[in-house]
């Protein structure tokens, strides 16, 4: 089964003192397929017609925040879950297929600004 490697290294200046963070990992797939959509100040969806359960990683080019909004399910729960992450201009979100409980997945992955417009990159890894 081929792999996908996702590598990360980032720097933060705090006080004067820099701190940095170096890490990668591999997860094993059957595709990976990338792409680039513009989000604007409503919600859209990402990546419209993603199949989950899939890793899927965005990466804002934008130069304003953009909210990224994860809909789980939990097969224990009747009612769905919404989180909101903020990605910031240049940062990167990484949505896991399953959530730390095991029993939690992701079913709509969405994203908006809050105002303008801005590009983000995704890729898909299944």
């Amino acid at each position: 089964m081929p792999t996908a490697t996702i590598a990360f290294d980032a720097s933060i200046t705090i006080d004067g003192e820099e701190k940095q963070l170096s890490t990668n990992g591999s997860l094993s797939c059957h595709t990976a397929i990338s792409g680039t959509q513009t989000v604007g100040n409503t919600y859209e969806p990402i990546a419209t017609g993603l199949t989950v359960p899939a890793h899927v990683i965005i990466y804002n080019t934008g130069t304003v925040d953009v909210a990224v909004q994860v809909t789980l399910s939990n097969a224990n729960s009747p009612t769905s879950t919404y989180h909101e992450i903020t990605c910031v201009p240049g940062g990167i979100v990484v949505v896991p297929p399953v959530w730390n409980d095991k029993a939690s997945f992701w079913t709509a992955l969405k994203a908006r600004t809050h105002t303008g417009t801005a590009d983000i990159d995704y890729c898909i890894i299944r």
